[in-house]
């Protein structure tokens, strides 16, 4: 019988398969932005990167969880690989850069690589979505090859969403058929340390991180609902970013 988690992960996968199917109808030859934004974001992953170490012509890259819009198809590197449970229905949906990188359906918690096959790993705001993103993490740190480097990102949360999320589990779990979106999305709403921690114990050296709790912090959001008036008080969304060499 399928746990409770692997039934929310589930859900996350079908309400990101539906969105992403909207999505598609809606930007159906209007794709010019989307690209740009693509590449836009792709190249500022990549320098970062790169300032660390020369990324060869000849690089392995690998994005898990490499989704719609994933920084893979246009960043700039030999092998490119993306991992996602929705590969195959993507490069259906969007046909105008799915193809420029390998795409493979399949699960981050079970890579289907062998040890030590990557020179570089992308996870970009992905985990908080899985079944298991301390599994994910471990199976980045198996499969990156020593000297190898991780791009990873989450959205960190005040830990008042981790209790929001936690009884939201706690109703769909006895069958109480109310869904809360930011809930039904996510698997998890990590905190700083929460995010800290999936690197606990890795062959992984931590050479650069940051977050944007402080400039989160500042922002006002436009009071729309009551949500807005919590995020006055308790921070969301912020991002915790980190690159790691594999020892």
């Amino acid at each position: 019988m399928a746990s409770a988690l692997h039934k929310r992960a589930q859900r996350a996968i079908e309400r990101q398969l539906a969105y992403q199917q909207r999505k598609a109808e809606r930007v159906r030859g209007h794709e010019e932005a989307i690209i740009d934004r693509m590449k836009s974001h792709s190249a500022r992953v990549r320098d970062k990167l790169a300032a660390l170490r020369p990324i060869a012509a000849d690089s392995s890259v690998l994005e898990v969880g490499s989704g719609a819009h994933g920084l893979i198809f246009y960043f700039d590197g030999g092998r490119k690989v993306g991992i996602d449970p929705l590969a195959d229905q993507y490069r259906e949906l969007f046909p105008a850069w799915q193809g420029r990188a390998t795409t493979i359906a399949a699960y981050g918690e079970e890579l289907p690589f062998e040890d030590s096959s990557f020179d570089f790993v992308l996870c970009d705001n992905v985990v908080d979505h899985a079944e298991s993103p301390r599994r994910i993490v471990a199976e980045i740190a198996r499969v990156l090859k020593p000297g190898g480097l991780l791009y990873f990102t989450v959205n960190i949360h005040h830990s008042v969403y981790h209790w929001a999320d936690r009884a939201h589990a706690g109703w769909r779990a006895l069958g109480i058929p109310i869904e809360v979106t930011p809930f039904a999305d996510h698997t998890v709403h990590l905190t700083l340390d929460s995010a800290r921690a999936l690197f606990c114990g890795l062959p992984l050296t931590v050479l650069d991180e940051k977050d944007t709790i402080a400039a989160t912090k500042r922002e006002k959001p436009r009071i729309r609902h009551a949500g807005d008036r919590l995020k006055r008080l308790f921070f969301k969304n912020a991002q915790y970013e980190l690159i790691a060499e594999r020892v």
